[in-house]
């Protein structure tokens, strides 16, 4: 005959697997809403980068060169020669 199974030892390794199938779901959530956020921040700072970084600069005959930012207006800087 086969002896009597405890059914507290089932009742405990049910437990115990809850509580690390948990810990397992809150770590993983926690992970993945750093990384969201870090990429979202990440995505902001280059976003705010753009118009710094596409800036054109174009000269005329007199020496005098306007910075074009996007979206900006041109601004004449003249810069005299010595």
């Amino acid at each position: 005959m086969e002896p009597e199974r405890d059914p507290t030892i089932d009742v405990d390794q049910r437990r115990q697997f809850i509580l690390v199938y948990c810990f397992f779901l809150m770590i993983m959530t926690m992970t993945m809403f750093l990384l969201k956020l870090l990429l979202l921040l990440l995505l902001r700072l280059v976003l705010l980068q753009l118009p710094t970084t596409i800036a054109s600069a174009s000269s005329n005959a007199n020496g005098c060169f306007s910075l074009t930012h996007l979206n900006t207006v041109s601004v004449p800087c003249c810069i005299p020669c010595s």
